[in-house]
């Protein structure tokens, strides 16, 4: 095996070794060519349409077609392949979350020049971060072979581990080549001094660059509008996640005091109820805009219940909140006793994430007819049937 080469049945610890030593690795052969043809028809209309680089650095003769995950579905087991995620998680284990950064294919056209070496992780207002700290991991596939002739990217090997700005001339003999066949990839460090190579050759040298970073920061690719809402509603709730659908830390990314957004994206509508005894209550439904909930038996359309209730008290007013950290429930299309799974919550799984239980619900005031409602609990404390709990205790 070649130095800074692994063979397709590296495992990720192994990888993400390779990555903290040398800054990069190359592994080679990982999908089949039958995987890159999938992924060159899909976008080969939107890579025919983008338009050249305007400087040195991005490339005059270098096109850069972004918003893969809407346009092509072969790049997105790309994004979510298990060896990439894994060697993500563990080089990027000091951030709580990571998210997709950026998804590009990049075509170094015949005639490019040397793009300048650079560090990736610049992109975040040349903040300097931490040598021991890496914000990003990023990859490369190569839809086509990387040779020397055609471009293959330029790597100075351990300048991850050099502080501050460096200096390399074309010549430099630190610097060497990530060749690779086609349907192989390479990891690299966001610290790591890289750089597209003069395309020397008469063919294009196209690479499809996904890469991704800790949850706290600004993804280079803002992923909510490049996604349009009409191919996020179809997207696997990993994927979503990926893309930044969760909280990207203790205080990050929340919605509605502190609520992670796993159901997101959702359509909202609110209905507003009067005042009944001591406790107004506003109930919050969201339309999973999937239209179908996946894992609903009947195929049902799906609505996820949130609760809010203020509850008026001597002492001021105390406010509670149900939200999706606390208790949801779905309502399914008519049908009883139909149990719908929420999000991956399992009933039956034993000591360990959360549980669905399901009771009549009573008609809401307004004469609709909640024919059944699933109530999310967490474990140990399950709902015996007919149980209408009260708010959670709370000081604020």
């Amino acid at each position: 095996m070649p130095k800074y080469h692994l063979p397709p049945t590296a495992t990720s610890s192994e990888v993400a070794a390779a990555i903290r030593a040398d800054g990069f690795v190359i592994v080679d052969n990982v999908v089949s060519n039958e995987v890159m043809d999938r992924v060159a028809e899909e976008l080969e209309e939107h890579i025919d349409l983008t338009p050249m680089g305007k400087d040195d650095f991005v490339g005059r003769m270098t096109r850069r077609t972004g918003s893969l995950i809407p346009r092509s579905a072969a790049s997105r087991d790309l994004i979510s392949h298990p060896l990439v995620l894994d060697t993500t998680a563990d080089l990027l284990s000091k951030a709580t979350v990571y998210q997709l950064h950026l998804t590009q294919v990049i075509s170094v056209l015949p005639g490019e020049t040397h793009q300048p070496l650079h560090r990736d992780e610049l992109a975040w207002d040349f903040f300097p971060f931490p040598l021991d700290y890496d914000v990003q991991c990023n990859t490369m596939w190569a839809m086509t072979d990387f040779t020397v002739e055609n471009g293959a990217t330029r790597i100075v090997p351990g300048s991850q581990l050099i502080e501050g700005k460096q200096t390399y001339e074309d010549d430099d003999p630190r610097i060497v080549r990530a060749e690779m066949e086609r349907g192989s990839m390479f990891f690299y460090s966001g610290k790591v001094y890289h750089g597209a190579a003069a395309n020397k050759s008469d063919k294009v040298r196209q690479g499809i660059n996904i890469t991704y970073c800790v949850g706290w920061v600004r993804q280079e690719e803002n992923q909510y509008l490049s996604t349009p809402i009409e191919v996020a509603r179809t997207l696997d709730p990993d994927l979503l996640k990926l893309m930044g659908y969760q909280m990207g830390g203790l205080a990050m990314g929340a919605t509605k005091r502190w609520s992670t957004p796993k159901h997101l994206p959702f359509r909202v509508v609110s209905l507003d109820y009067p005042h009944q005894s001591r406790c107004r209550v506003r109930r919050r439904i969201d339309v999973c805009l999937t239209g179908i909930q996946p894992g609903c038996p009947r195929q049902r359309h799906c609505l996820l219940f949130r609760h809010r209730a203020i509850h008026r008290r001597p002492t001021g007013i105390q406010r509670h909140r149900h939200g999706l950290d606390g208790t949801a429930s779905a309502l399914l299309d008519g049908h009883p006793r139909t149990l719908s799974r929420i999000g991956e919550s399992d009933p039956g799984e034993p000591g360990g994430g959360h549980r669905l239980c399901h009771r009549r619900s009573r008609p809401d005031g307004h004469g609709r007819d909640l024919r059944e409602e699933i109530r999310r609990c967490t474990p140990g404390k399950h709902l015996a049937r007919g149980h209408r709990p009260g708010p959670p205790r709370s000081t604020r």
